[in-house]
């Protein structure tokens, strides 16, 4: 069955790593708004004012991401399970996402990966980049890559060097964590007047229990019916 899986959580809490697991295992397709975003705002005919914001993350607006996800979704066959990765970042955008959802009649359920600041803290000092593997519009690649075995400075795919993202370690993560923590309760609320179900899976565990959690609240609302009996490990960070 074709539905909506809305993957929330802190930053560096694992969204796409989680996101590729699902992908690489049971064919989900994964949507990153970024992405999308930075495809539509090059494009001849975009319109600048849409993109143009004064948050200090950089952050596009409630009314932005509207557009954007109706131009995404709501144009496209649903063949499958989508994953909307780090989405919702606010109630108006869970009303969106359920909105689209109601509109082509297709389930939406949101998962919240969880974790203690001290656990993403860590995380995000520890990942690293590839602006070689992951070609950026922005040069602001985000996707987490993996190390060689032989040496952690470089990519385990093609050898180029490794970089930080560029909000990690600064006052810009701090920032995007406790934004995060501000919202997160409101977004909860909103899942539940919606009456959408919602489910939070502790991601201080390895990726693979993580992906066995999430694959098992994913089948109790039967938007994956069908699994197979063993998860394969977790994907080092790789993304497809």
């Amino acid at each position: 069955m074709p539905g909506f899986v809305a993957l929330t959580g802190p930053p560096a809490v694992g969204k796409t790593t989680l996101s590729a697991q699902l992908a690489a295992v049971h064919g989900a397709q994964v949507f990153r708004l970024r992405e999308f975003a930075q495809g539509f705002r090059h494009r001849p005919d975009a319109d600048p004012a849409l993109f143009a914001t004064e948050d200090p993350l950089g952050w596009f607006s409630d009314q932005t991401v509207r557009v954007l996800l109706d131009v995404a979704l709501l144009g496209r066959e649903p063949t499958g399970v989508t994953v909307l990765e780090n989405l919702p970042g606010t109630v108006n955008q869970l009303r969106t996402i359920s909105e689209i959802g109601r509109r082509l009649g297709l389930p939406v359920m949101v998962i919240e990966l969880t974790a203690p600041d001290t656990i993403v803290i860590g995380r995000s000092l520890a990942r690293r980049v590839c602006p070689a593997c992951e070609p950026d519009l922005d040069a602001d690649p985000h996707r987490p890559a993996g190390a060689a075995a032989a040496d952690f400075e470089n990519c385990v795919t093609c050898g180029n060097r490794l970089l930080r993202r560029r909000c990690d370690g600064t006052g810009l993560y701090e920032l995007k964590l406790r934004r995060f923590r501000s919202r997160i309760p409101g977004i909860r609320r909103e899942a539940a007047t919606l009456d959408l179900p919602y489910q939070a899976v502790n991601a201080t565990a390895s990726p693979a229990d993580c992906l066995r959690r999430v694959v098992a609240a994913l089948r109790s609302t039967q938007i994956l019916p069908c699994l197979p009996a063993d998860v394969p490990p977790a994907l080092n960070g790789a993304t497809p």
